[in-house]
């Protein structure tokens, strides 16, 4: 209960932060990983500590990748670290699952709020094909024309769906 209660506590944080500051804090993300490994210690001994250290290492690299590409802040990297030591292997995976699920889902609806959904589509449809058709001409994906989502926050309702259904 008490990792739980921990989970849920850094998801709400995080949302929250992420939403009004576009951050997600150190402090909180450090905390989380270090009373989750504890925590997981206390309650299931040395497997604890192997399925905490492993989720948080799942969590981190799989974002970590992410993030070089430009695709993810470094407090989304190590809020999914945080929620792979508090919910360990194989929740997770569950939770990178739903969290990107959910990213997908905002990043559709704010592109069809500002309406720039059949741009995007059809820069990710002539980028995807340009590899199979080389004389396929592409237009230059560029970050500054990219919408921003506040990512932390579609994680953080991605792993509370994981959560729900696990």
């Amino acid at each position: 209960m008490a990792l739980d209660i921990l989970l849920i506590l850094l998801l709400v944080i995080s949302l929250t932060t992420d939403l009004i500051t576009h951050k997600i804090y150190n402090c909180v993300t450090f905390s989380a990983v270090a009373v989750g490994l504890l925590l997981n210690i206390l309650n299931h001994g040395a497997s604890g500590l192997t399925g905490s250290m492993l989720g948080l290492a799942i969590g981190f690299s799989i974002f970590a990748i992410v993030f070089a590409f430009g695709g993810v802040g470094g407090g989304d990297v190590k809020l999914m670290a945080a929620v792979g030591a508090i919910g360990g292997y194989p929740f997770i995976l569950n939770a990178c699952f739903y969290g990107i699920l959910t990213g997908g889902i905002m990043a559709i609806a704010v592109m069809v709020w500002k309406g720039t959904f059949w741009r995007g589509l059809k820069n990710i449809f002539y980028l995807s094909f340009s590899f199979v058709m080389p004389g396929l001409k592409t237009e230059a994906l560029k970050l500054s024309n990219s919408e921003k989502i506040p990512y932390g926050a579609a994680l953080s309702v991605g792993t509370f769906v994981a959560w729900i259904f696990r």
